[in-house]
């Protein structure tokens, strides 16, 4: 579990605007790399129940939201929980180690599914933006693949993942990626949208 005191919290949220806004934009981009022009299921606006999250998902999706000291994080499924898009962020415990963050959530994943398997795991020359696709296999759901993002910038991190059935996940990435890169965040004084980071390939993790 990632826990912060409310001293770093205030920092996150201070710090954060800036690196959502980047992101918004680069998220947008992501989805219209998909390329797929038709038109996707109606879109209906949503405010979770604890008003951290605003944002526009297909009727019938499922939102959840939990929050940790220093952490907030959305998950959106379709009714049947065969599909998630997942967005966090907050305070980066080690700083500026956006690595380091990125082995946090890949252990996080592992120990839940030791059958994990990592591939195109990549990261940026100026070390703030990762990017890495894995498969795991679910008791209850099956064969299961993802990718996942983690921004950085200033000690303040947001992790996204896009997540369906292996072999799936090409056919609704679109939409998993529009559902994430509309997602406003809405604290306090902090009223902006996040996306997902930055999608460039460079080298990969070690």
């Amino acid at each position: 579990m990632i826990g912060f005191s409310e001293k770093n919290w205030s920092l996150a949220t201070a710090g954060l605007g800036f690196l959502l806004l980047v992101l918004v934009t680069l998220g947008l981009s992501c989805a219209q790399d998909e390329g797929n022009k038709k038109s996707g299921p109606q879109m209906q606006k949503h405010v979770t129940r604890e008003a951290n999250f605003v944002l526009y998902i297909p009727k019938g999706w499922i939102c959840n939201e939990s929050v940790q000291p220093g952490v907030r994080t959305l998950v959106v499924t379709d009714p049947s929980k065969k599909y998630e898009a997942v967005i966090s962020y907050g305070r980066n415990p080690n700083g500026d180690d956006l690595l380091a963050l990125a082995k946090f959530f890949i252990d996080k994943i592992g120990r839940q599914f030791p059958h994990l398997q990592l591939r195109n795991s990549m990261i940026s020359r100026d070390r703030n933006r990762i990017v890495f696709d894995g498969f795991y296999t679910d008791p209850r759901k099956g064969k299961r693949e993802f990718r996942s993002w983690l921004s950085g910038r200033d000690g303040n991190f947001i992790y996204s993942k896009v997540e369906a059935p292996e072999g799936k996940l090409v056919a609704k990435r679109q939409l998993l990626l529009t559902i994430l890169s509309n997602v406003h965040v809405i604290k306090a004084h902090l009223s902006i949208r996040a996306g997902l980071p930055y999608k460039k390939r460079s080298s990969t993790i070690v």
